[in-house]
């Protein structure tokens, strides 16, 4: 779980100032996301490893760690959107698994597309070659208030 930029604006509050927070956080460890800021757009890498495979007669890997990187990709770019340190509330999410993924690394990135006081809908992608072939996508609501 490493954080890189291009875009030291964005950068110096944002993925430095939660890095201790992703460090709080066991599964974010485990799972070992790669956190970056080009262009003022976020990505976050799930590099290959054999425990994220689901089924190796496929070979393809796991929904839930395609799920998992969806879900942590929205949050982070709806906490960078906010300005806050915060993780948000889940409120629902849909992931639509469009092809398998082949036992290589993957990449996501995720646009807020709509924010109100109270919610927010977040649309999260990841692909493994290339960004306009995604492998799963996602639709999530978070709750911002308390």
């Amino acid at each position: 779980m490493s954080a890189t930029s291009n875009d030291t604006a964005v950068n110096s509050y944002g993925l430095d100032a939660m890095q201790p927070l992703f460090a709080s956080i066991p599964y974010l460890r485990k799972m070992g996301f790669e956190f970056s800021v080009d262009d003022e757009q976020l990505r976050v890498r799930l590099p290959y490893a054999e425990q994220i495979v689901g089924n190796p007669k496929v070979p393809a890997l796991h929904g839930g760690a395609i799920g998992s990187l969806l879900q942590t990709t929205a949050s982070v770019q709806l906490m960078l959107a906010t300005r806050s340190l915060r993780l948000p509330r889940l409120f629902s999410c849909t992931v639509e698994y469009l092809r398998s993924a082949r036992l290589i690394d993957v990449q996501a990135s995720a646009v807020v597309v709509t924010r109100s006081r109270r919610f927010a809908n977040v649309r999260a992608t990841a692909w493994q070659d290339r960004a306009d072939q995604p492998i799963a996508a996602a639709t999530l609501q978070f709750v911002l208030v308390d």
